[in-house]
Order: structure tokens, then C-alpha cells, then sequence
């Protein structure tokens, strides 16, 4: 391979990755959420909500649950 085809060749892939580079904005520009590489923020929102809900019924609750139990266990 010579160097000009070289050249050639890292020149066309340089072109090319700007002309996607550009179709990509472009559509960014149109639509600016986009839905494989972002969360929306109801998403996010439902999570917080289940996590928190996951959370109280299986580390919060059974420690309670286990507390009052100790507390009634020694009152006797």
C-alpha cells in the first residue's frame, strides 16, 4: 500500500465519522431525548419510589419486627 492510499483512506474514514457526526446532531437537534442512552426522569422517579419500598419491607421492617420481639422477649 502506498502512502497517498493511505492518506486517502484516513481521510475518507475521517470524513465519514464526520458526516455521521453530523447526522447525529442533527437529529439531537430534532429530538433532543433520547431513549437509548438516557433515563427519563418519571423512570427515575418510579425507581426512587421502588427502591425505597424494597428497602423499608426488607431491612427496615424485619429490623423492627426484630426489635419489638427482643422487647417483648425481655419484658417477660
Amino acid at each position: 500500500m502506498k502512502n497517498g492510499d493511505r492518506c486517502t483512506s484516513k481521510q475518507a474514514a475521517v470524513e465519514a465519522e464526520q458526516h455521521q457526526r453530523s447526522e447525529l446532531r442533527k437529529e439531537l437537534e430534532d429530538n433532543p431525548f433520547n431513549p437509548r442512552t438516557e433515563v427519563s426522569a418519571d423512570a427515575v422517579h418510579i425507581a426512587s419510589r421502588i427502591v425505597k419500598h424494597l428497602w423499608i419491607i426488607f431491612v427496615l421492617l424485619p429490623f423492627v419486627a426484630a426489635l419489638l420481639w427482643a422487647i417483648l422477649i425481655a419484658s417477660k
